[in-house]
């Protein structure tokens, strides 16, 4: 445990401030984040997105709460970036999206 990470008194360390600004986030967060993103476009159920997330697995993990508990976090990038293609595609359908999730198997 560093020592900015005690004297900050804030539950996370630097490093976990710092994936967070990559776009990095734990599974509720990143859960919550992608399904605000892609809300103007469609509405995707949240389970799907973390069962998405999940097959993805964390990237990394980090220091966050009183104690310093390790907590994986997730990369959002790649399924954004799959989702708003999807949305941009006329040719494929909303319904045909439930069948995409191996592409994030690693």
């Amino acid at each position: 445990m560093t020592a900015t990470y005690v004297s900050k008194g804030q539950g996370k360390s630097d490093n976990a401030y710092y994936a967070q600004s990559m776009g990095k986030w734990p599974l509720t967060r990143a859960v919550k984040l992608i399904a605000e993103r892609i809300k103007p476009y469609y509405t995707l159920p949240q389970r799907y997105i973390r069962e998405w997330l999940k097959l993805q697995g964390a990237c990394e993990w980090h220091h966050v709460g009183k104690y310093a508990n390790m907590c994986d976090y997730y990369d959002t990038e790649p399924i954004l970036e799959f989702l708003f293609d999807v949305c941009c595609d006329d040719n494929l359908f909303i319904d045909e999206v439930w069948c995409f999730p191996e592409r994030f198997k690693k």
